[in-house]
């Protein structure tokens, strides 16, 4: 009797061992979840990218209206800057809200000190650039550096590129030269 039920398991076990019903479903289950991370880090990574050389590209034409002294001939604003700066960054949404610039001036190379675009508790400070002042004077180096708010890591599950407080990642990019004479 005890042998009959040892044979009938080991029959058994054979032919469960032989029946492959639902392994694609346990195969399946076993690598979703990887590739999955791989998917999601890889459409991150290409958002991330995206928006850095957006905001890079319009940091860099948007500075040649200060380089050529029309920043100084147009009477422009700093809002009338970013606005140019938000318009040329195709990548950027919300830009009005999320964008920090500052326009710097400077009498030479050696003296430079640049802002940090992050308070000490993470969140993005104002720009030290006041309304009134208009930079670019002819001749003078001039900094100009973009802090954007980038809020998309906060939404990508599995990651976290979010360098600031509120799970935001920050963006910068920036350019400095001397204003031609004009």
């Amino acid at each position: 009797m005890f042998y009959l039920t040892i044979k009938r398991l080991y029959n058994l076990d054979l032919r469960c061992l032989k029946d492959t019903r639902g392994s694609v479903a346990i195969e399946f289950s076993a690598i979703i979840i990887p590739f999955l991370a791989l998917i999601f880090g890889l459409i991150a990574t290409c958002l991330y990218f995206f928006t850095t050389f957006s905001l890079e590209y319009a940091v860099k034409e948007s500075a040649r209206i200060v380089r050529t002294g029309q920043f100084n001939d147009d009477g422009m604003s700093k809002e009338q800057f970013i606005n140019d700066v938000c318009q040329k960054a195709v990548a950027l949404y919300d830009c009005q809200e999320r964008i920090r610039v500052d326009i710097l001036e400077f009498d030479d190379f050696r003296n430079i000190e640049v802002p940090s675009c992050l308070d000490e508790n993470g969140a993005l400070t104002i720009s030290s650039l006041n309304a009134d002042e208009v930079p670019g004077s002819s001749g003078k180096i001039i900094y100009i550096q973009a802090c954007y708010e980038w809020t998309l890591p906060k939404i990508i599950p599995l990651f976290d590129f979010g360098n600031m407080n509120n799970g935001s990642a920050l963006i910068q990019a920036s350019t400095i030269f001397e204003t031609e004479p004009f």
